[in-house]
């Protein structure tokens, strides 16, 4: 099945639409917003709105238990089976589409991305059996490509600032059925190693309508490049209004120029699953990426202190 077809597309979204709404039960929904709520009454002193129902449960349960604990043990027991049985139903998650065929699907947007940017940035992509063309543009790290993806998340803050080009019903994190988290927006970056110039092609993709968000492209000389750096940190952060929250590695690739802009990558990981960041699709890694153009740089100026002419005068 191509990811082309818009009914693919189509079940793209209903895939996510399906684990946003069966991730979270219910009850699990509903105690969450009844804690917050106490919460709030109990620091700012206003009137509890759902909390409310908490107070009267207690005291329900403080009532029995003046006339009969056996009841009170009775009440408990039937509310504890019925949260287990709504837990219990929100597994049976009947996806539209299963994960592999999501994964298939994002790993062909990806393949096509990356095949279109070396005609987007004009740059020439030779076989290893061809003859090198003594051409400025042609790609150096082709047994090698540095080709750059992962998933997208937003803060709150963040979201405000990108609803224009990301509407929220674009915007997905959710754990599929396997436990890999997976997203409705990837970044995406491919940087070719010519002779004399870096040049790369950055973006980020709606993986719901197959749109590209935000395209970027540019050229930098070696001799122009300062630093090439990598950053790694944990974060947290909500990602919905239900209170779910994702606990994410996030590695940054940055390379400054001399003229003080910078190319970066955010690389995001799910540091709850283990086996995430050991996907056959994503096998080059930020630190690997930063290797590969620091390897390029070195040589680079190695060959021109080589064929440099010597004068005596210096």
């Amino acid at each position: 099945m191509s990811v082309n077809l818009s009914v693919n597309r189509k079940l793209i979204r209903e895939y996510f639409e399906c684990l946003s709404k069966g991730q979270t039960t219910v009850t699990e929904a509903f105690g969450k917003q009844v804690i917050s709520d106490l919460l709030a009454h109990w620091k700012d002193g206003g009137e509890p709105k759902q909390g409310i129902l908490a107070y009267i449960i207690i005291g329900v349960l403080l009532f029995s238990l003046l006339i009969s604990p056996f009841i009170t043990f009775l009440l408990v027991v039937v509310t504890f089976v019925l949260f287990l049985a709504k837990i219990e139903k929100s597994r049976s998650i009947i996806l539209p589409v299963d994960d592999r065929q999501i994964d298939q699907w994002l790993l062909e947007d990806k393949r096509k991305l990356f095949d279109k940017a070396p005609n987007e940035l004009d740059v020439i992509v030779v076989g290893e059996s061809e003859d090198t063309p003594e051409l400025l543009n042609v790609v150096m790290n082709q047994k090698h490509p540095i080709e750059l993806s992962s998933g997208f998340t937003l803060t709150d803050e963040e979201k405000k600032s990108w609803g224009i080009l990301i509407r929220d019903r674009d915007y997905f994190v959710e754990k599929g059925l396997d436990g890999k988290t997976r997203y409705s927006i990837h970044v995406f970056l491919n940087i070719f190693l010519c002779r004399n110039f870096l040049t790369y092609y950055k973006c980020y993709w709606n993986f719901l309508r197959g749109e590209e968000i935000l395209v970027e492209t540019g050229e930098y000389l070696y001799d122009t490049i300062v630093s090439i750096n990598t950053h790694e940190s944990s974060l947290s952060s909500l990602a919905n209004g239900e209170g779910k929250k994702l606990i994410m590695k996030k590695k940054v690739l940055r390379i400054s120029t001399t003229d003080g802009k910078e190319i970066e990558f955010p690389a995001l990981s799910d540091i709850r699953v283990s086996d995430e960041s050991s996907d056959g699709n994503n096998s080059l890694t930020v630190k690997d990426a930063a290797h590969i153009i620091r390897e390029r740089i070195r040589e680079r100026r190695i060959d021109l202190q080589i064929v440099k002419p010597f004068d005596a005068d210096d």
